[in-house]
């Protein structure tokens, strides 16, 4: 049975090697391979875990200081009610769309160590954070993981290869799991999580009576909007028992009265098979243990802030037991299966974690003085306590420091620990010595195979670990898991495969190769990535707080650390501004070697990012300090910081920023001056900033959280069309947080949206939004990413991994007919047409053109564009020979995918007049339908007595919607 422990509201994923402090003198390499840099642990875990769950927390809860009850839910049930998106009434479609494309996995699965990652050479392979583990009491080869907004997960060998069960879930935050011990066919799972900053919103207790196959729901109504902590199932009568913690859909205020009791917290039992829950104790119930061996049963639960309580007649009353403290947050429990009496307690204790003990069934404890710092400064995260089945003296321990520990002998008066993985502090090893295969710090699961205990199985950050010796090795089993937690993911603009991201816990890291696994290049908490549109050998990563790595190949040699906030920074730009736990950054999409990044102003580098060329661009582009009204010490001081920035693809010299605060800049001088964007905009956390490709002042912008917290001013995503003078509401058809928003590259108008329920595309500039393509689990996008080389999307989630789609369409050809007029002697004409060799979505493909007339000749008629963007077609005219009279023929240009487009061409030839020569004219060309307008422009006549009516002309058509600006 599981032994996954919930984290608490405050808790975060901060890995034990992140750089919670990250001294730029401390950069280590490989000996000869400056490729991966280390930063070195400081230690001060608990405050990166409140940062962290104010990060997440206040995106989605601002301007108040709670979310909405069950509004992620209400968002989940709108959008599976969505029809698909399947193209128009957007400007570029041209014929009809092809099957609706899927999403396919690109990875971290897993994530692999760097060949110059010295100091974590064993550091691999790993996958996004495990919080649940149960095994088939009948079938050890089959086990099941749940993952933090990662989903539920079977394997049938015994964990060599895995396979997800359950990505169209309500939710893949996964909490809890349990095997029903008289059906092992069926499956019980918690969802949501304690821990707010990873874990997300539940939506209820989920049952499989066939091992995974398909899944039901359980009591709904009665635990979406909370986070189940621990699931039970009585061996003798099949009652089930669910704890229930934190209100994770937003009930309770999260600044002041974090804990509160909320509908939905408590103990409840069920003994009809689920069909209906009596609650036994109201309030949050982070731990739970039943003895089942005695009637009435007795059972010992754990609550926040309370210490433990102890019932002897199934629940009905309840008392303190001696011994153990009642001030403490957060106390796990763990009964010993082959001896009830025999009851261990994890806690803080003062001293970063300490172990109490009890032989009689829980009804007093005693200290045990020996017990290790296991769970170091952040036992409310993570806290794990479990017993071997078979010996109730042999104790395993799992935390953040070390991170697992045992005990041979945990019933003598003095017992001994041992740490027995990997640890991420040296525990009086050296590091030459590190074992390989160890377990990735912060634990927040342990279980045991019933058929054989000494294989035991651990989940924490870094996916899961596996021993078969009782300990004394361990083997990462995280091959083929894809449940990394992107906060970016970069795609690089040339290549068809290499991409960059960062992840909780984990680092930042690279896809070298068309493989789902990826390369790490840094610990730490991974963050922000930008790489140059112009040469791809140009690219910045970043840790928390903006510790950024720059490097101008591709991370193939060189890398420095240009850029920090936090101390100890000195000597590098940032150091000591006010900022976000993940600041924005980007390159600029026009000139090389440009990257921004955000703190409370603007910095940018025009030299490739390289150390000390960073320069502020402006003052303070936020609301100012204290003005979030979350300002609880426990969710940081409520300053604003900027949370978006955007450059106009058209005119590098306009700038735009959003604010967490929900203020919006824009400065069109290359930041020399700067403004506030004007009324219409809603007073929440601004996530993304999408510029039109043709237009500077026509912009978009995305807020996050929830309408319902600010009903007076509702709203996602906003268009203004003068600069930001004014907006204009072009909503998602979902009341979710928007976390990121993406314009086309060429196409005005084509939008891409993330989500905390998946992606969302327009291609009418947000007039409808639809579900963009099949596959993607639902878990929540954080950015997205085009790969002009592949006219491609990639989107990261925070919990699957990487995402890709590639999109086939038809060609869009422009103008929709072309009408000349010349004399019968007049000279051959140019002809030039404009294929945007992709669709309403992007993709590009190759195509060919032909004509029927003698009279109209290719002098290039095929190609494909890269970056989607317009591909001539040159063609010749030639009138000589000729009489007077209309003349008609087409241009065929046929796509390698999708229908033919077909331009009408049509020539009237006159006879010239007795005397003089006719002046040059033209007969307009037809105006598009739709706002495609086309001009012809003559480039000159040589004045000859026959008088040619043209030299040349270039007929050229640019087709897109284009709003006029007031």
């Amino acid at each position: 049975m599981s032994r996954a422990r919930p984290a608490v509201i405050l808790s975060v994923a901060v890995a034990s090697l992140a750089a919670s402090a990250i001294d730029p003198s401390r950069l280590t390499y490989a000996d000869g391979d400056s490729r991966a840099p280390h930063f070195e642990d400081e230690g001060d875990e608990a405050r990166e875990g409140m940062n962290a769950s104010a990060f997440w927390l206040r995106q989605r809860a601002y301007p108040r200081a709670s979310l909405p009850p069950r509004a992620l839910a209400k968002a989940r049930t709108a959008m599976d009610a969505l029809p698909p998106f399947r193209g128009g009434p957007g400007p570029w479609l041209r014929s009809p769309l092809p099957p609706e494309p899927a999403w396919t996995p690109i990875g971290p699965a897993p994530l692999v160590t760097s060949g110059g990652f010295a100091d974590n050479a064993n550091f691999s392979p790993t996958a996004g954070r495990a919080s649940a583990i149960a095994i088939d009491p009948s079938d050890s080869s089959v086990v099941y993981a749940g993952f933090g907004l990662g989903g539920v997960w079977k394997s049938v060998n015994a964990g060599k290869t895995w396979t997800p069960m359950a990505d169209d879930a309500p939710s893949l935050a996964i909490s809890a799991i349990a095997i029903d011990p008289s059906d092992p066919q069926r499956v019980y799972v918690g969802t949501g999580s304690g821990d707010l900053y990873s874990g997300y919103y539940g939506a209820g207790l989920f049952v499989s009576s066939d091992g995974g196959t398909s899944w039901s729901v359980l009591g709904s109504d009665l635990f979406a909007g909370t986070s189940i902590a621990r699931v039970v199932i009585d061996p003798h009568d099949a009652s089930i028992y669910v704890a229930t913690d934190f209100g994770s859909a937003g009930i309770g205020d999260y600044c002041t009265s974090t804990f509160a009791e909320a509908p939905g917290q408590g103990l409840y039992r069920s003994i009809d098979g689920g069909n209906h829950f009596d609650l036994l104790r109201a309030g949050a119930t982070l731990d739970l243990e039943v003895d089942a061996t005695v009637t009435p049963r007795t059972l010992l639960i754990s609550i926040w802030g309370g210490g433990v309580l102890r019932s002897t007649d199934g629940g009905v009353t309840w008392h303190s037991p001696e011994g153990l403290a009642s001030d403490v947050d957060r106390i796990e429990l763990a009964m010993a299966p082959s001896d009830p009496a025999i009851v261990y307690a994890g806690t803080d204790g003062g001293s970063g974690g300490v172990i109490f003990r009890s032989i009689d069934h829980g009804e007093s404890f005693a200290k045990i003085d020996s017990s290790p710092p296991y769970c170091n400064s952040q036992c409310f995260y993570d806290n794990v306590v479990a017993v071997k089945p078979d010996d109730p003296a042999t104790l395993y321990l799992g935390g953040q420091l070390c991170p697992v520990w045992k005990s041979h002998d945990a019933l003598a008066m003095v017992p001994t620990f041992s740490a027995i993985s990997m640890p991420n502090q040296d525990c009086g090893m050296d590091a030459s010595n590190w074992p390989s295969g160890f377990v990735h710090p912060d634990v927040h699961a342990i279980a045991f195979d019933p058929n054989n205990p000494d294989v035991v199985y651990v989940g924490g950050d870094g996916g899961l670990a596996k021993t078969t010796d009782g300990g004394a090795s361990f083997t990462r089993i995280n091959d083929g898991i894809g449940t990394v937690q992107l906060y970016a993911v970069c795609a690089d603009p040339v290549s068809k495969f290499i991409a960059y991201g960062g992840a909780q816990d984990n680092g930042v890291f690279h896809r070298t190769q068309a493989s789902s696994k990826w390369h790490a290049l840094t610990s730490g908490d991974g963050m922000g990535c930008a790489v140059d549109s112009t040469h791809a050998g140009n690219v910045l990563l970043s840790v928390q707080y903006a510790y950024t790595l720059a490097t101008e190949s591709a991370f193939k040699s060189d890398a420095d650390i240009v850029f920090g906030t936090e101390q100890p920074c000195d000597g590098l730009a940032g150091c000591g501004d006010r900022s976000s736990f993940s600041p924005p950054m980007i390159a600029d999409p026009v000139r090389e070697g440009t990257f921004y990044i955000g703190t409370y102003r603007l910095w940018r580098s025009t030299k490739k990012g390289a150390k000390g060329t960073f320069e502020p661009v402006s003052e303070d582009l936020t609301l100012g300090t204290a003005v979030v009204p979350c300002v609880s010490p426990s969710f940081g001081n409520g300053d604003d910081y900027l949370s978006a920035i955007a450059v106009a693809p058209s005119k590098a010299t306009t700038l735009y920023t959003g604010s967490a605060g929900g203020r919006i800049s824009m400065s069109f001088d290359d930041g020399a001056t700067w403004a506030v964007a004007g009324v219409g905009l809603p007073n929440r956390y601004a996530s993304g900033i999408a510029v039109d490709p043709r237009d500077d002042h026509h912009v978009f912008v995305s807020f996050s959280g929830f309408s319902a917290n600010t009903p007076d001013a509702p709203g996602h995503v906003f268009e203004s069309l003068d600069g930001g003078g004014s907006w204009t509401l072009r909503d998602v058809p979902v009341d979710a947080p928007v976390n990121v928003l993406y314009a086309h590259p060429i196409a005005t108008g084509l939008l891409y949206a993330g989500t905390d329920v998946g992606v969302l595309v327009t291609s009418d500039g947000g007039l409808s939004f639809r579900p963009l393509g099949t596959g993607l689990p639902k878990s929540a996008v954080y950015s997205l990413s085009y790969r002009p080389s592949t006219q491609s999307l990639v989107a990261g989630t925070f919990g699957r991994s990487a995402w890709e789609i590639h999109f086939n369409g038809a060609v869009a050809v422009t103008p929709v007919s072309v009408s000349l007029k010349s004399v019968v002697s007049g000279a051959p004409q140019s002809i030039a047409l404009e294929a945007f060799d992709t669709d309403d979505r992007g993709s590009s493909i190759p195509f060919q053109t032909s004509v029927d007339a003698p009279w109209l000749s290719i002098v290039k008629g095929q190609g494909v564009a890269a970056g989607a963007s317009a591909s001539p077609i040159s063609l010749v005219a030639n009138p000589s020979g000729l009489l007077a009279g209309s003349y008609d023929a087409t241009v065929t240009v046929t796509p390698a995918v999708g229908n033919a487009s077909v331009v009408p061409v049509h020539l009237e030839i006159e006879a010239p007049p007795p005397h003089l020569p006719d002046p040059p004219s033209t007969e307009p060309p037809l105006a598009i339908g739709g706002g495609c307008q086309c001009e012809a422009r003559g480039l000159g006549a040589d004045g000859s007595a026959l008088g040619i009516a043209f030299a040349s002309m270039v007929v050229a058509c640019v087709c897109w919607r284009r709003r006029r600006r007031v």
